[in-house]
């Protein structure tokens, strides 16, 4: 798919990067689920190697995500800051990021670098061997993923810094990837898990996305001299202080399981599913 959305980045560019990244993800999160059957350091050559496509991508995804978050904020009636301040952030915004879009796609040696990462890759992954694989070594990666989850709440819990915060969602968005694999076991519970794992990433996310746009636009506002009003990173504070007192209870709930058992009751799912099918 990642190759696939490489070769038809010109007609929309914004998507293709997001959708691109998105996969970089998935196959970070699979990797890590056959890191004993490839062996550890296929895994972690595998794993670097998709990084390295992620983070080529990375500046142009931040770019069209300050864009998107600044609109959200124009059109929230909550917003306290005149609407012409926010325009006119908002056509700074998206020139820089129509200049980016531009030279990426005239230039076309982003693309062109990232189908040959992806292309190299996935020739390596076809030759890998696996030792021998069954459910319970997938069961047990999916412990190892929910485990880290529940370290990294209990750490951003501990201490409420975005760093951590944006650590925790990555392990959520990794957990997420590795269930819909084995979903069909059980949709409708393990669907369910999925379901709010999507939901807290989703929180995660926008938290996330709304301190980098501050972050970013104080940086601006120092190197080029834009006009960042204080009323509009209060109304963001305000926001994420909002998204947090969603965030914290769900991630609790999804995370209240110790790991030991959290395996346990997904080997008991596959035992019914095979016994049934």
């Amino acid at each position: 798919m990642a190759v696939d959305l490489c070769g038809r980045s010109v007609e929309q560019p914004d998507i293709a990067i997001h959708e691109i990244r998105k996969n970089t993800k998935r196959i970070r999160a699979v990797y890590s689920l056959f890191k004993e059957a490839t062996g550890k350091e296929s895994y972690h050559r595998g794993r670097d190697h998709i990084a390295t496509i992620s983070r080529l991508l990375a500046s142009h995804r931040l770019s069209k995500v300050y864009c998107d978050c600044l609109s959200e904020i124009l059109l929230d009636k909550r917003n306290p800051v005149d609407p012409m301040v926010i325009g006119k952030l908002m056509h700074q915004l998206e020139t820089d990021h129509q200049l980016r879009t531009n030279e990426i796609v005239e230039n076309g040696s982003l693309f062109n670098e990232t189908i040959i990462l992806l292309t190299r890759e996935r020739d390596r992954v076809e030759k890998v061997s696996l030792s021998e694989f069954d459910f319970t070594m997938l069961a047990n990666g999916i412990k190892n993923s929910y485990a880290d989850g529940r370290n990294k709440l209990e750490i951003a819990l501990n201490q409420n810094t975005n760093e951590n915060l944006h650590e925790l969602r990555k392990t959520v968005k990794s957990l997420w990837n590795q269930l819909i694999l084995i979903r069909p076991v059980w949709s409708s519970m393990i669907g369910l898990n999925i379901h709010y794992l999507d939901v807290l990433a989703e929180k995660l996310g926008k938290d996330h996305d709304l301190f980098e746009l501050v972050h970013y636009l104080s940086i601006q506002g120092k190197s080029t001299g834009w006009t960042i009003p204080w009323e509009l990173t209060e109304h963001i504070d305000i926001k994420r202080t909002n998204l947090q007192k969603s965030i914290v209870p769900l991630a609790v709930r999804l995370y209240s399981e110790k790991p030991g058992a959290f395996r346990n009751r997904l080997l008991s799912y596959y035992k019914i599913y095979k016994k049934d099918y």
